[in-house]
């Protein structure tokens, strides 16, 4: 659960090329990145600030769909 005005950083660290999304409880498309700005080109990063409180959805996997493997995921407040 995350409470309104949160500010959220949401990241990935993988040795494979991930996509980043995030989605509302209804499953309505929030943000999306491919390549943070900061972070080497393979990794992916949201900054996020939350609107409502309520459950949001991250959903990480591979760009153009390609396979992916092992991962972190980071979210930091």
């Amino acid at each position: 659960e995350a409470q309104a005005g949160d500010d959220l950083s949401i990241r990935t660290v993988a040795d494979w090329d991930t996509l980043l999304i995030l989605y509302n409880d209804l499953g309505e498309l929030l943000d999306e990145n491919d390549d943070g700005a900061n972070l080497n080109n393979l990794n992916s990063q949201i900054d996020f600030t939350v609107p409502a409180d309520g459950t949001y959805i991250i959903e990480v996997r591979g760009f153009f769909d390609e396979v992916g493997g092992e991962y972190i995921l980071r979210i930091e407040a």
